[in-house]
C-alpha cells in the first residue's frame, strides 16, 4: 500500500507531536508516524482502571516555567494549569546502612512545578490538534531512500506500507533511527557515528510509583523528600533482550544505588485509596546494548553534574541564608 504527505514526522512524543501540530496549524499535508501503539513515547500515565484518568507518571513528571520558555508558552497555548510541587519542611536522608535515616532541610528547587492531570495532558492536548488521519500507530520505520525528487519511507506493517515526501523530521531518539533504521547512503558515516554515539537521557532508569490517600508525612512537618544511598537490588546475567532489576540475591550480586523521591498523594486524582503502582519506565524500545552504549557517558556527566548541581545549591543556599540575615 501507497500514500503519499508533505512532510513526515517521525516519532509521536512530545517533540513530534509538537512539530506535527505546528505543521498542521500552518495548513501543511503532515503525518505523524509512531512505532509504539500509543503516543507519547516516555511520557506515560498509569491510569485508573474504571475512570481512565492519569494516577502515577512514569515518565517526566516536573516543570520548571522559568527555566523552560518553551514549555510554559505550549502549556499557556493549551490551557493548562500548573500546581506547585509541595516541599515545605525538612527531607529524610539514609545514606549509610546501620545508621537511622535523618531529617535536614534540602535547599528548594525554585520554580517546580506539575501539571494538573499529569504531563499526560500535554500529549492529550496535542494529539487534539490533528486529525485522526494524520496520525499512524503501529508504524514503525525501517528505511528511509530518496527517488525521483522525494524520499520514500518503508515501514514495518502487514500491508507492506511504503510513504513517500517531500521532507522528513526525526524526533525518535538518535541511537534507535542509526541502529534500527536503514538510510540507504542519506546520511555520511560521520553522521550516523554521531548519532549512534547519542545518549537517550535516562534510558537505564526504572521508575516506581507509590501513591497515598493522604499525606501523612506532612502531619510530622515533612516534605516527602526522600534520598537514599543504602538500598541494594540485585542485576541478574546480561541477556541478549533482557535484563532488568530484581529485588532479592546474594550479597556478592547486589549493588548499592542512589534513590532519591517524592512521595506523592494522587494529587492527579485523589482516590481515597492508598495504591501501589510499579513499572518499568516506558523508553520507546530502547535496548539492552543501547542502555550500555552510554553508561560510560553517563558516569562521567553524572559526576560533573552532581558537583554543579552541588555548587549551585550551596550557592543558593548561601544567597538565602545572606537574605534572610538582612
Amino acid at each position: 500500500m501507497k500514500s503519499a504527505c508533505e512532510i513526515a514526522v517521525i516519532g509521536g512524543g512530545l517533540s513530534g507531536l509538537a512539530a506535527a501540530s505546528v505543521l498542521n496549524e500552518t495548513k501543511k499535508d503532515v503525518l505523524l508516524l509512531e512505532a509504539a501503539p500509543r503516543l507519547g513515547g516516555r511520557i506515560h500515565s498509569v491510569s485508573h482502571p474504571e475512570t481512565g484518568k492519569p494516577m502515577a507518571d512514569l515518565g517526566p513528571t516536573w516543570v520548571w516555567p522559568p527555566y523552560q520558555p518553551s514549555i510554559s508558552k505550549w502549556l499557556e497555548i493549551l490551557g493548562l494549569e500548573l500546581f506547585p510541587q509541595y516541599e515545605t519542611g525538612p527531607a529524610v536522608l539514609d545514606l549509610q546502612v546501620g545508621v537511622s535515616p535523618r531529617h535536614q532541610p534540602l535547599p528548594g528547587q525554585q520554580g517546580m512545578a506539575r501539571i494538573a492531570n499529569g504531563p499526560r495532558a500535554l500529549i492529550d492536548a496535542l494529539s487534539t490538534q490533528l486529525m485522526p488521519e494524520q496520525v499512524k500507530l503501529h508504524h514503525k520505520l525501517l528505511s528511509v531512500s530518496r527517488k525521483s525528487g522525494q524520499f520514500v519511507l518503508r515501514l514495518e506493517d502487514p500491508d507492506d506500507v511504503e510513504i513517500t515526501a517531500t521532507s522528513v523530521i526525526v524526533c525518535a531518539p538518535l541511537r534507535l533511527m542509526a541502529q534500527d533504521v536503514d538510510w540507504n547512503g542519506l546520511l555520511d558515516a560521520q553522521t550516523l557515528a554521531i548519532m549512534r554515539a547519542a545518549p537517550t537521557w535516562m534510558v537505564a532508569q526504572t521508575k516506581v510509583s507509590i501513591l497515598y490517600g493522604r499525606p501523612f508525612w506532612r502531619e510530622q512537618g515533612l516534605s516527602g523528600r526522600i534520598a537514599n544511598k543504602s538500598a541494594s537490588v540485585s542485576t541478574p546475567p546480561r541477556r541478549r533482550h533482557g535484563g532488568g532489576v530484581r529485588a532479592s540475591g546474594s550479597p556478592k550480586e547486589r549493588k548499592s544505588f542512589m534513590t532519591t523521591c517524592w512521595l506523592q498523594t494522587g494529587t492527579m486524582v485523589r482516590s481515597g485509596v492508598d495504591r501501589i503502582v510499579a513499572a518499568k519506565k516506558a523508553s520507546r524500545g530502547s535496548t539492552c546494548e543501547e542502555a550500555r552504549g552510554g553508561s560510560r557517558w553517563r558516569r562521567k556527566k553524572r559526576t560533573q553534574h552532581t558537583r554543579e548541581q552541588h555548587a549551585r545549591r550551596l550557592h543558593n543556599a548561601r544567597r538565602l541564608h545572606i537574605a534572610r540575615a538582612c
